[in-house]
C-alpha cells in the first residue's frame, strides 16, 4: 500500500505535514520507530516521543491515536505535558478514552504562560 492508500485512512501523515520522515511511513514502520524511542533511555529520543504523542494529542484522531499509544501513555501525556493547541472537543475525547474526570483541563501554552483554558486561540 502506497502513502496516499494510508492517507485515506489515516490521520497522521495530515499532522505532521512538516516531517515528511513521519507522514511518509506506514503505520507499521511509524509503531516501530515510536516503539524505538518508547525503549529508548536517551534524552533526545525521550523528547521526540513526547513531541510525537504531543502532536497527536493536539491534532490527531482517537483512532489513530489508539493504534500507537497505551492510554496510559496518553493520559500521562494529558496529565503533564503543555500543550499549545487542542480544541475542547478534542481534550473532551481524549479524557473520555482514558477515563480522566470531566473537571480535568488539560495545560495550554499562550503567550509564554502556562494555563489551563477551555479553548484554543
Amino acid at each position: 500500500m502506497n502513502i496516499e492508500a494510508y492517507r485515506a485512512f489515516f490521520r497522521y501523515p495530515l499532522i505532521f505535514w512538516d516531517r515528511p520522515e513521519l507522514s511518509d511511513m506506514s503505520p507499521k514502520e511509524l509503531n516501530e520507530y515510536i516503539d524505538s524511542l518508547r525503549r529508548s533511555d536517551e534524552p533526545v529520543k525521550q523528547e521526540e516521543f513526547r513531541s510525537i504523542i504531543r502532536r497527536f494529542l493536539e491534532r490527531g484522531s482517537c483512532s489513530d491515536g489508539k493504534l500507537f499509544f497505551s492510554p496510559g501513555e496518553i493520559r500521562a501525556s494529558l496529565e503533564g505535558e503543555i500543550f499549545y493547541c487542542m480544541d475542547s472537543r478534542g481534550e473532551s475525547l481524549w479524557r473520555d478514552m482514558v477515563n480522566l474526570p470531566e473537571s480535568f483541563r488539560v495545560k495550554r501554552k499562550r503567550d509564554g504562560q502556562a494555563s489551563s483554558s477551555e479553548s484554543c486561540s
